[in-house]
């Protein structure tokens, strides 16, 4: 029930109001929380894609990805340790 403008809320209800917003906003946290794994889950999916497809177009076996990833880091170690 609505009151008339001018009477204060008691602490009791401003209580009750700020515990009804956390849960609402605790909801909604869990909520984008839930869409944003969704998300990076699909964004996983299409960096896998990506890389699959870049192995299958060089005709390149898990085995060579790793030679050409260890190759890679070797020569950025041995930069590094120029500089």
């Amino acid at each position: 029930m609505p009151r008339p403008r001018g009477v204060k809320k008691t602490i009791e209800e401003k209580i009750t109001e700020k515990e009804q917003l956390i849960s609402e906003l605790t909801e909604k946290l869990t909520r984008e929380k839930e869409e944003l794994k969704v998300l990076y889950d699909k964004q996983k999916e299409q960096r896998t894609a990506l890389i699959l497809g870049l192995m299958n177009d060089n005709n390149l076996s898990i085995e060579d990805v790793e030679m050409i990833i260890s190759k890679h880091i070797s020569e950025q170690t041995i930069v590094e340790q120029a500089s």
